[in-house]
């Protein structure tokens, strides 16, 4: 294959074949053929393109992704995904590898399983914790089946999401949660959080004694708050959670009639 000039100056790519011709075992010449594969040339250099493009987008995207086929090749991965295999492998990863060959060991058997449901046609999520250099990271992995123009199933599409922010957030909130509750579980005074619907969020048990007491009613996290107030109040009521949604901290005083 090789580029020429036509005689209108446009630059054409050709391929040439030739073969000998012989007479009795004898070479006689040769036997040329030439052919005009600029079209062919020309889609090369699109799909090319394209396909760059396509990797450039990937490679700039906050999420992991790759694609493998029903063997497990690796077929396409991008910059993020590429350095969470290299990190956990220890080697470099590229095209064509099998992606079992870059999973962690205890992994690969829950991996084939949520494959075979992709390949199956379910899209599958999962969160996976991993030890690496840098600590424990978490990771939601989302699998969902490739189809070709058939509508069958080639493979799988991989979206990673490091989630270990999240994570250590979420576990760092439910620990301030349950030592709040267990501070104000062993207070004398009545606590109740509620959301700006009246939804009570927490409430220690102090505070449902009260409420006991005061309406002869359990009242449990869920419940909205003003279904235990009487009517005479609600107004007073709203007008308090009112001025606390804006900022202003206001204290009122009530006499009710509890019951022993």
């Amino acid at each position: 294959e090789f580029e020429i000039i036509d005689k209108q100056g446009h630059r054409k790519w050709v391929e040439q074949q030739a073969s000998l011709l012989l007479n009795a075992d004898e070479p006689l010449g040769l036997q040329c053929i030439v052919k005009d594969i600029s079209d062919k040339k020309e889609a090369e250099a699109r799909l090319r393109e394209s396909q760059r493009v396509t990797q450039s987008l990937l490679d700039h995207t906050r999420e992991g992704f790759f694609m493998v086929d029903r063997e497990f090749h690796i077929l396409l991965v991008n910059h993020q995904a590429r350095l969470g295999m290299e990190m956990l492998a220890g080697h470099p990863v590229s095209t064509g590898m099998s992606l079992f060959d870059v999973m962690v060991e205890k992994d690969k058997p829950v991996a084939r399983a949520n494959f075979e449901k992709v390949f199956a046609g379910e899209q599958v999520e999962v969160e996976s914790e991993y030890d690496t250099p840098h600590g424990k990271q978490w990771i939601r992995i989302s699998h969902s089946p490739v189809r070709n123009a058939a509508g069958e199933i080639t493979g799988a599409a991989i979206v990673t999401h490091y989630i270990t922010t999240a994570r250590r957030q979420a576990e760092q909130l439910r620990d301030a949660d349950q030592k709040i509750r267990a501070m104000l579980s062993s207070s004398q005074e009545g606590f109740y959080m509620s959301d700006h619907e009246y939804r009570v969020l927490m409430i220690n048990e102090a505070g449902r004694d009260l409420v006991y007491r005061a309406t002869g009613k359990e009242i449990n996290e869920g419940m909205k708050i003003v279904e235990f107030i009487g009517a005479a109040r609600i107004r007073g009521y709203r007008d308090l959670i009112e001025n606390a949604k804006a900022g202003r901290r206001q204290e009122i005083e009530n006499m009710v009639q509890m019951e022993d």
